[in-house]
């Protein structure tokens, strides 16, 4: 079984936008399931960010059962190729039409078929040249200034984006314990729908994840609006994936969870941030119930910090196209004004 083609659909309408979500829970097929044979289901009813979803998935079967995941280390290298690819189809499919440049397919591809870590984090930081050589603040302003990659020009388009409308907001942020705490209230919900989780208005993303030192300091920084705050913690994102890539002994924190009798919580980085999956077990060691929530459920809710921005910003079409690429949605996604939405 594979589920049906996901996809959200972004409008611009008199008074702000409207975010249409053809996103199923497909998760309810697995009721009754035995927890391995829900556990083979998960990859083709979720197959984005696939390896983050099967292992937040073991994950959580693994806590419902009181076990620990006895493939931690092959899960975290899954994991960072799995990143570091949708991070170059970011940068070479993504961006490239907000600055008028070609889709850089061949770079694209060369990650893809990177047959090793160490090729796979060469290819991947060929998008960003001379990025890994900043250090501080002032090296990654004169990066942004001088650098003709198409990384740089897009976030210099944002800039001028966020200077043509005046806003140089701070974004909401959430990681970590409390994310998890937030999490964990969400998916126990009784009405819970992934598609208007709890804390609506939040980034989880590479700002909120801060895995590289500098994006600490990106976050307070005031010299740059939330938008473009978001796009360059996105590039040195990047730098974090290829670097753990090389090292090859990376780990994660704890990321599973016994919630009680028969329920377990797991977790998952994805390059657009965790994905939580939460399991409940019957009498009979069957699932009751299966749910998730993925970094897109969050940025993309009705309120969340899209459809905030967007609405304080009224911005035309294309300054819209770049506000959703700092939020990286896992769908395929379409912007249209409210002449061609009702076309």
């Amino acid at each position: 079984m594979v589920a049906s083609t996901p996809k959200i659909q972004i409008a611009q309408r008199a008074g702000g936008i409207t975010i249409a979500q053809r996103r199923p829970t497909v998760t309810g097929v697995l009721g009754g399931l035995g927890l391995e044979e829900a556990l083979l289901r998960i990859p083709l009813l979720l197959p984005i960010c696939g390896h983050a979803q099967g292992i937040a998935a073991q994950r959580a079967a693994s806590a419902a059962r009181n076990q620990t995941d006895p493939h931690a280390i092959e899960h975290t290298r899954q994991l960072w190729r799995e990143q570091a690819v949708a991070a170059a189809w970011r940068l070479a499919v993504d961006w490239p039409g907000c600055v008028g440049r070609k889709r850089a397919l061949p770079l694209f591809k060369a990650v893809q078929q990177a047959d090793g870590p160490e090729t796979l984090a060469t290819q991947l930081l060929q998008f960003l040249p001379g990025l890994i050589s900043v250090e501080s603040m002032a090296d990654l302003s004169a990066w942004l200034i001088d650098s003709d990659s198409t990384a740089a020009n897009v976030v210099r388009r944002a800039r001028e984006l966020e200077s043509e409308l005046g806003f140089a907001g701070a974004p909401s942020l959430l990681a970590g314990e409390a994310l998890k705490a937030l999490a964990q209230t969400a998916l126990a919900e009784a009405d819970f729908d992934p598609l208007t989780p709890a804390g609506a208005g939040i980034d989880v993303g590479p700002l909120a994840m801060r895995r590289h030192p500098l994006v600490e300091r990106l976050a307070a920084c005031s010299d740059y609006g939330a938008l473009t705050r978001r796009l360059v913690a996105q590039l040195l994102d990047t730098l974090v994936i290829a670097g753990h890539l090389l090292d090859g002994q990376s780990t994660y924190p704890v990321s599973a969870w016994n919630l009680g009798p028969g329920i377990g919580m797991g977790r998952a980085i994805t390059a657009r941030g965790p994905v939580f999956h939460r399991v409940e077990l019957d009498g009979d060691g069957k699932v009751a119930a299966w749910r998730v929530l993925a970094p897109t459920d969050w940025h993309f809710a009705p309120g969340g910090p899209l459809a905030t921005e967007a609405q304080r910003l009224a911005p035309n079409d294309d300054q819209l196209s770049l506000l959703v690429l700092g939020f990286d949605p896992c769908s395929p996604w379409s912007v249209a004004s409210e002449e061609a939405a009702h076309a």
